[in-house]
Parts: C-alpha cells; structure tokens; sequence
C-alpha cells in the first residue's frame, strides 16, 4: 500500500474546492441577480450577496464531501491524482461511511481555518496522514490502478441517474430555502 503524497493530496483538494466554488458561484448567481433587482435603500450589496454564496458553499462542500467519500472513498479531485479514500481498519471497503466523512469534515475543516494546519501535519507524518485522518482512522493512498467503480449495479443498488436527481433535488430544495429565508423570495405553490 502507498501512501498518497502532499502534493498529490494538495492538489486533489484544490480541484475538489474548485469544483464546489464554482457550482457555489453558479446557484447563488440567481441569488445575487435577485438582490440587486430588488435591492433595499441602504444595504450593502457585498455583504448581502456574500452571506447567500458562503452557505450554499458550505451546503455544497457538505454534501460533495460526505456523499463521495462517504460511499465511494474518492472524490473527482482525488480520481484525478489517483487517490483514493480508505479507513485504516477496513482498507479492501469502498468509502468510509456517511459520519465518519461528515467529522472528517468538519475537523478538517476547522484545523484548514488554523492556518492549513492539518495540511502541514501531513508533511511529518511518515503514513501522509493529516490530523483529520488520524481522528477518524482514515488514510489516503495511492491508487493507479483505479479501483474504483462508483456504479457498478452488483454493489450498489441506486443508479447514477437516481443519484444525480437526489443530489439535484436537494440543492434545489437548499437553494429554495435560503431564497425564502434570506430575501423573503416567495416559494412557488
């Protein structure tokens, strides 16, 4: 078993983040449309049009991360580079489970607000593991061979058809929800 390298690990995560921040930019465009259509006297654009944009970012970034990792351990960043996601304990399983890849995270998340310090920790660790990794028993290896197949029908029942309208369904319904919420934007009856 190899150990996924920082570089590679580094760049699979900025073409995950990248692939979220623009998914995030394209929804929330609708939002920021619709504010500056029917903006109130005296409220600052930036902070209104921001605030829509970082939580469907953050809903996005949750629902890529856990769905991808949690169920087939690689993401398209880390296809990519050839990685793929395993837990320690269990290295021949496809994914690391939904709750284990939401705290991972969510730990990862919080400790890449700490000045990438997870990141960093990776560089020191001779299995290439970031704190978020060691917290929840995963490990990140090198897979050329691509071992994985995210729609193979003996191994997991829902086609990839089902999935992409559950997940196209969910934004929607997250996207309808901070309209509402946000900018008083009434739902469709």
């Amino acid at each position: 078993m190899r150990y996924a390298g920082f570089l590679r690990r580094l760049a699979a995560a900025l073409i995950d983040e990248m692939l979220v921040g623009i998914a995030a930019a394209a929804i929330s465009s609708a939002t920021v449309f619709t504010f500056l259509i029917e903006a109130r006297p005296g409220t600052d654009p930036l902070t209104a049009t921001a605030l829509p944009f970082g939580l469907i970012a953050i809903a996005l970034a949750v629902i890529y991360f856990t769905f991808l990792d949690g169920r087939y351990g690689v993401t398209v960043g880390k296809r990519l580079m050839n990685l793929k996601l395993i837990r320690y304990a269990q290295p021949n399983r496809d994914g690391i489970g939904f709750l284990h890849a939401l705290g991972r995270l969510a730990v990862g998340g919080v400790l890449r607000g700490l000045f990438n310090i997870s990141f960093l920790w990776a560089l020191l660790d001779p299995k290439r593991r970031a704190i978020h990794d060691r917290v929840f028993g995963t490990l990140v290896v090198y897979d050329p061979a691509g071992s994985f197949k995210p729609f193979d029908p003996d191994r997991f029942p829902p086609t990839p058809r089902q999935t992409a309208w559950f997940v196209a369904l969910l934004i929607l319904s997250i996207v309808a929800y901070l309209l509402n919420r946000v900018f008083g934007v009434p739902l469709p009856q």
